[in-house]
């Protein structure tokens, strides 16, 4: 696993974000870990100069979010060339055919329907490895 990269969660959902770390943390994943509460938060961090540019990222992305959604976030982070190979975990309540294909044409690497659980944690340790 590669402990240098950080893992960003965009999930305005309290519950959610401290069950995914909880499960992270569990499974022995040590990576930093930011957490924006919407998709334009998300946007300004990764486009922003606070941003170094040799990190490398994880994004988990909740389908819902305020602001921007995830579909329009997940454009713009893989139509930019900095991010465009960054994994991309879709995190989900409902099992939506239409944005599963939709979120795979734009680059998803996963589409992951909560609840979380231990094969959500083998995604992330997987595309951790390949950060």
């Amino acid at each position: 696993m590669n402990d240098n990269t950080i893992i960003l969660i965009a999930d305005d959902d309290e519950g959610n974000v401290v069950l995914i770390k909880l499960f992270l943390r569990r499974a022995g994943i040590k990576n930093e870990i930011i957490r924006f509460y919407n998709g334009q938060e998300t946007l300004d961090y990764l486009f922003g100069k606070n941003n170094k540019p040799d990190n490398n990222y994880l994004l988990l992305l909740d389908i819902t979010m305020p602001k921007f959604d995830e579909i329009t976030v997940l454009e713009k982070v893989k139509k930019n060339q900095k991010f465009a190979k960054m994994p991309v975990l879709m995190l989900t309540g409902s099992y939506d055919p239409h944005n599963i294909e939709l979120c795979k044409q734009l680059g998803c690497n996963e589409y992951c329907i909560k609840p979380i659980d231990n094969v959500f944690v083998e995604n992330v340790k997987k595309y951790l490895l390949s950060a």
